[in-house]
Formats: structure tokens, C-alpha cells, sequence
């Protein structure tokens, strides 16, 4: 079954049904002279695990309303139920529940949904709304590799320096096409791409394999976008919002705000006190 769900977050959980809650109030301590909370990776990986398979929608022209999102998804015949919940004026959390599905929204890149395009982008923990993320799926090619190496973990493995490795292309996993096998890796934008391996077995020579990335995204570390590279970016350097900008934004997060309102259950507590009311 397949729809767009609601936004309605309930408690995070493990594949297991585990909660993904810490085990303890945090104490709270001081930094720079002021209140403070500190976390440990593990902990926040912890908190971060049901949203492994997470993505961020950005609309730059406008968007849907989040129940036209909710009604695009569910016309897409996908494994699962999509998540839609809003993160701000532009961007969109979708949660995906299967890997399949997640791996189909974030490969097709660009999405229409009737006027409004929508990019995808893998959520990562240290997402931010004002950075686009360099995390992007490629297409690898492995050329003239010997044919026997098409097995799905083979691949992997092989292409593991490069990052993660997602799935084979049809052609590669059907073995009918020996030229060239195919893999969709997440690469970083941000790093070197490791463009050869070296391939052996235990007591015999081995080779190079050379790793073919095809059509690799720009990404500028400047402006934080995807899209050019640092020497082509037109970024104002002093980054100021021009004041008919800022005034469209404010009016879009106020629809926004009156939006996300609707959908709170008659009665939920509201900021001011239970319920709505003031203490």
C-alpha cells in the first residue's frame, strides 16, 4: 500500500520497534558563560537511525500545499507509505519506509508536481535549510571488468572506496550486458572520488579497475548549492536578503505557519499552555 502520510510524528523507532529515545535526561552544563546540552555521537546517531531513509524536497518557485504532496505521492505506486511534513516555506520532509522507494524518489533528482518543480536531496543529520546537501547519487560504470565480478556483493565492494554503493542497474543485475557493469553510488561532492581500484585475489596478480562516474553534479561551497562550481558562483558576497525578497518569505511562512495549524487535532496543546490556555 502506497500514500502520502501525515505529518503527525510519533515516536521514532528501530526496525525492531526498539524506541530511539535516549535513556536519560541529558544533564544540562555551560558553554561560553551560557546554558548548554551536549550530546555524544552514538547518541545522536541513535536519534538520527529512523531517518535513514529521509529526504528534503526544495521548491524554489512556490509549492503545492502539503495535501497536494501528500496526493502526488500516493499516485506513484511505491512500495510504502511516504511521510510528508513540512519544514519550511521551501522545503519538505519525506520519509520514505522502504529502502526501495527511497532509492527511486532520490535518483530521479527533479520532480513535477503540476506547476511546481521539486529537487530531492538526501536528509542528513546536519541538514540545514539554508544548505543544499552534497551528498547525490551517480551512476558508476566499471569497464571491462571481468565478468565474474558482477555479482551484486562483488560490485559493492569494489566500489566501496567511492562511498555507497545503492543498487545495480537492470542490464548489470541480469548479466547481459558483460561490457560494462553499472552501479548507483552515493558519492560526496565535498571530497575527492576515488577513480581506480585495485582488484585481487589472495596469491595472484591483480589489476586496476578504473571507476567512470557519469554526469557528476556540481557543487559550490560557497553559496552551499548544487548546481556550479565556486569559481562560478554568482553569490552576493555580503549574502543579504533584498527587502522584497524578505517580504515575500515572511508572508510565505505566515501561510506556512496557518497551514501547519489546520492540521494540529482540535484540542492538542498549543504554545501558551495546555490546550491553548495561558498558566
Amino acid at each position: 500500500m502506497a500514500a502520502g502520510g501525515s505529518s503527525t510524528a510519533a515516536l521514532p523507532t528501530l526496525a525492531d520497534g526498539t524506541p530511539c529515545s535516549l535513556s536519560a535526561v541529558k544533564t544540562a552544563t555551560r558553554y561560553k558563560g551560557e546554558a548548554a546540552v551536549i550530546f555524544s555521537k552514538a547518541e545522536v546517531d541513535k536519534l538520527a537511525t529512523p531517518f535513514r531513509w529521509a529526504l528534503v524536497g526544495k521548491f524554489s518557485h512556490g509549492r503545492p500545499s502539503l495535501e497536494g504532496i501528500r496526493k502526488f505521492f500516493s499516485t506513484l505506486n511505491l512500495k510504502d507509505q511516504v511521510s510528508v511534513g513540512l519544514l519550511d516555506y521551501r522545503h519538505v520532509l519525506l520519509k520514505c519506509s522502504t529502502e526501495q522507494d527511497f532509492n527511486r524518489i532520490w535518483t530521479r533528482g527533479m520532480w513535477q508536481l503540476g506547476k511546481y518543480p521539486m529537487r530531492v536531496f538526501r536528509w542528513t543529520r546536519d541538514f540545514h535549510v539554508m544548505k543544499e546537501s552534497a551528498l547525490a547519487p551517480v551512476w558508476a560504470s566499471l569497464p571491462a571488468l571481468p565478468i565474474h565480478y558482477f555479482d551484486k556483493h562483488s560490485l559493492f565492494s569494489i566500489l566501496a572506496p567511492v562511498r555507497k554503493p545503492l543498487f545495480l542497474d537492470s542490464a548489470t543485475a541480469a548479466g547481459t550486458r558483460p561490457s560494462v557493469a553499472r552501479v548507483c553510488v552515493e558519492v560526496d561532492l565535498l571530497k575527492p572520488i576515488c577513480s581506480r581500484v585495485w582488484v585481487a585475489v589472495e596469491g595472484e596478480l591483480g589489476f586496476w579497475q578504473n571507476i567512470v562516474l557519469e554526469d557528476t553534479p556540481k557543487y559550490c561551497s560557497a553559496c552551499w548549492r548544487l548546481g556550479h562550481l565556486v569559481e562560478e558562483c554568482k553569490k552576493d558576497g555580503a549574502g543579504v536578503m533584498h527587502k522584497g525578497k524578505q517580504t515575500l518569505v515572511q508572508q510565505q511562512e505566515a501561510a506556512d505557519a496557518a497551514e501547519v495549524a489546520r492540521e494540529i487535532p482540535a484540542g492538542a496543546a498549543k504554545p501558551g499552555g495546555i490546550g491553548g490556555q495561558s498558566p
